[in-house]
């Protein structure tokens, strides 16, 4: 099995109804647990899960770049570098009738 670097994958992790989720935008993952910890386990076995079942359909390659990342080499050896994401809130007022 050949091995696949991905550098600084982004994560989104909040809480929600007492269950925490873990989000990665770029790839438009997403998992979750009832701790931090198990949130973040379960998003690191979700992600092999997605790059084990692309790679056996052929299709990684295709979506990682649709998804932004950039083949490149280091040391011989191919890395994706993840795209840029800018992440800010942006206030949003929106009527209610009540």
């Amino acid at each position: 099995m050949r091995r696949l670097t991905i550098a600084k994958l982004p994560v989104s992790i909040f809480k929600e109804n007492g269950t925490y989720v873990a989000w990665c935008p770029v790839l438009d993952i997403s998992t979750c647990g009832s701790t931090l910890k198990e949130a973040q386990e379960n998003f690191t076995e979700m992600v092999q899960i997605f790059i084990g079942e692309t790679e056996k359909r052929g299709t990684l390659e295709e979506i990682l770049k649709e998804s932004g990342f950039v083949k490149v080499k280091q040391n011989h050896t191919p890395h994706w570098r993840t795209p840029h994401i800018v992440q800010r809130k942006i206030p949003c007022k929106i009527p209610i009738k009540a």
